[in-house]
């Protein structure tokens, strides 16, 4: 922090110190807006507090010795691009036999919608389809019209009929070898046969630093889509009327995280 009035030139100004808040949390649909207030107490000590305005909460100040070396002080500002992380993908589509006639259609729809909403000069797409057995059908790629027509291949019966597979064990197989952000979106319709199995290996999943996305609709199970989702807001029950606008935020959501390369998980569907 500096006092004085010369806006060209900052070394012409006193240096008061160095302070640093931290505990800044991440806020998932913006920009944390830090509120800074300077006030000088009864001696003309200069009090410096901070709160982050969207958690309402005091942050805490620790004052650091300020550098011998401060010429930086005299250069003009850097503008430096922010290179948003590549992002990995797997959809994961229940091709179980009650997918069939309009609730696949509305998928297909849904997922369609969703890749064309997602910049795929910075993300990899792959496609995972399951029933009676689970299957890679569209590897990691960049390529909208390998992945669109990968969508528009989806068909019943295509690995069986039933709904004994589940999808997380291929999918960490695929994505173990890259670099996060990493996620894992799974639509299905019904109740799985081997649930226990199946959130073990979601757990898996999840220990390796990959996000879980759960949608369901018509049969599907709450209670299970919770267990297997990386946490209570990435899972939602919705139905087939709505089920675009539920891809569609979690591609608003996956867009203007910028796939910031941290570890932390993202709040899909908060209220």
């Amino acid at each position: 922090m500096l006092q004085g009035e010369n806006e060209k030139r900052p070394l012409d100004c006193q240096i008061i110190g160095k302070y640093v808040f931290s505990d800044i949390e991440h806020e998932a649909d913006a920009h944390a807006v830090v509120d800074v207030s300077y006030a000088y107490d009864a001696n003309g000590v200069i009090e410096v507090t901070a709160a982050q305005r969207g958690k309402g909460k005091a942050l805490p100040l620790r004052v650091e010795p300020v550098p011998e070396d401060m010429s930086w002080l005299d250069l003009p500002p850097k503008e430096e691009e922010l290179v948003p992380a590549h992002l990995s993908l797997l959809i994961a589509i229940d091709l179980s036999g009650s997918m069939s006639g309009e609730p696949l259609r509305k998928s297909q729809d849904a997922a369609k919608d969703f890749v064309r909403q997602l910049d795929l000069a910075n993300t990899s797409i792959g496609l995972i389809i399951f029933s009676d057995r689970v299957e890679l059908s569209q590897p990691l790629c960049q390529n909208a019209k390998a992945i669109h027509h990968g969508i528009e291949s989806w068909r019943i019966g295509s690995v069986g009929g039933g709904n004994s597979a589940q999808p997380f064990t291929l999918a960490k197989q695929v994505l173990e070898e890259r670099e996060d952000p990493r996620f894992l979106v799974v639509l299905t319709d019904g109740m799985w046969y081997d649930q226990p199995h199946a959130t073990s290996e979601a757990d898996k999943c999840k220990q390796a630093g990959i996000e879980i996305v759960a949608i369901g609709f018509e049969q599907a199970d709450l209670a299970f889509l919770k267990r297997i989702a990386t946490s209570d807001q990435n899972a939602m029950f919705t139905n087939l009327g709505n089920l675009t606008a539920s891809f569609s935020k979690i591609a608003q959501v996956l867009t203007e995280s910028g796939g910031v390369k941290e570890s932390r998980r993202l709040r899909f569907f908060e209220g």
